[in-house]
């Protein structure tokens, strides 16, 4: 097998960092990830308005709630796992669910996800002259003390305590008066990651079109069906919002999954060695050319592993080992073939496993010499 693989991935809108390597294990993984602030990361969304939707629960809440008016939005257009509809969520069908907690399990398991993501919030408050002006309308001069309270929220769930705030404006020289929030190392919170919203692939294994959620428009050039995930930032204040600023931010998402694998087969074979037995026309590898051509039972394992996959690539069974990597580099055309940077793509992901068989192997050596970093959309 060679191994192509980065498993950590920050979430930067469009924008993906990859920094650790994990060598493919079908067994129980740990998987670590880690919050690390980059020289190139820049924020993705930022609510740092005055505008604020108040709600309040006197039975709930010490202090009034207002809920940003704008989430961070972060798209995901990275499958983990096998990214087929039947591993999501799909009671409402009109929003991107999470992955089904059964399935999600058998993920982290297996390796195929990690069960920790950060998510690098950022949060401060600040009382401008006007706050002053507000709180001492007569002209008089006492100091006003602000208390309250701000959480963050992903897809729903709460990922942060309420982390207090307190602050006393004593004179108006005070203002403009600025508090920062902690929210741990680096403002790093850890969460759990099956809460994540993740990307579907828009084609089987077989090529049959998996539709998007409604909510969902494809933005141009996405090959996948993206995972739509949203952070709110809840403040809890006794003062309102009158001169007082809120700046909240949700600037990155790191989570980790293994890149999917691409089987590559042999000479005088074709997709349909890797399995079932019986090769089965309608079936992810397809059928075999001869009544001789048997499968084996390789996808059986993955599949219940639910290791992302592709057994798509196709090589003339007597092809030589140039026109196999150049198969593999660029498509083929007899027999129909896709790329494996195409493969790549449909998984939202810039790395791969090849898993080779026989002569197959050397086609893939020999593509991992054709100068990959320039001809291919993904390092090697």
């Amino acid at each position: 097998m060679t191994q192509l693989s980065a498993l950590s991935f920050v979430a930067q809108r469009l924008v993906w960092g990859c920094w650790f390597g994990l060598v493919l294990t079908l067994g129980s993984v740990v998987i670590n990830a880690q919050c690390t602030v980059q020289p190139s990361a820049t924020a993705v969304s930022q609510d740092s308005t005055n505008s604020y939707t108040p709600h309040y629960n006197p039975a709930l809440d010490s202090y009034p709630l207002y809920e940003s008016t704008i989430p961070s939005y972060f798209r995901f257009n990275r499958v983990v796992g096998p990214g087929l509809t039947a591993e999501f969520d799909n009671s409402n069908p009109s929003l991107t669910g999470p992955i089904l907690p059964v399935n999600w399990a058998t993920y982290v398991q297996n390796g195929v996800a990690g069960a920790q993501a950060f998510v690098e919030v950022n949060a401060a408050v600040t009382a401008s002259n006007v706050f002053w002006d507000f709180t001492h309308p007569l002209g008089n001069n006492f100091p006003v003390t602000v208390n309250g309270s701000i959480e963050f929220v992903l897809n729903g769930q709460s990922i942060t305590s309420q982390v207090p705030f307190s602050f006393t404006v004593t004179t108006l020289a005070d203002t403009p008066l600025t508090v920062p929030l902690n929210f741990g190392s680096n403002n790093c919170v850890p969460v759990d990651a099956s809460l994540l919203r993740y990307a579907r692939r828009l084609k089987d294994a077989t090529g049959v079109a998996i539709p998007c959620p409604s909510s969902v428009t494809l933005l141009n050039k996405e090959t996948t069906c993206p995972g739509i995930n949203e952070i709110w930032a809840h403040i809890r204040t006794d003062h309102g919002t009158a001169g007082i600023g809120y700046s909240v931010s949700a600037t990155r998402i790191i989570f980790q999954a293994m890149a999917p694998i691409v089987l590559v087969h042999g000479w005088n074979s074709g997709a349909w060695q890797w399995g079932p037995e019986t090769p089965d026309p309608n079936g992810l590898c397809g059928a075999g050319q001869n009544g001789s051509d048997k499968g084996r039972a390789t996808i059986n394992t993955l599949i219940t592993a639910k290791v992302p996959f592709d057994c798509s690539i196709r090589i003339d069974r007597q092809a030589s080992i140039p026109a196999g990597a150049q198969v593999l580099l660029s498509a083929g055309v007899n027999p129909p073939s896709p790329s494996v940077a195409a493969i790549a793509a449909q998984f939202g992901s810039r790395f791969v496993h090849i898993l080779a068989h026989s002569k197959g192997g050397l086609c893939s050596d020999r593509l991992r010499r054709l100068n990959p970093k320039t001809l291919l959309p993904m390092p090697i």
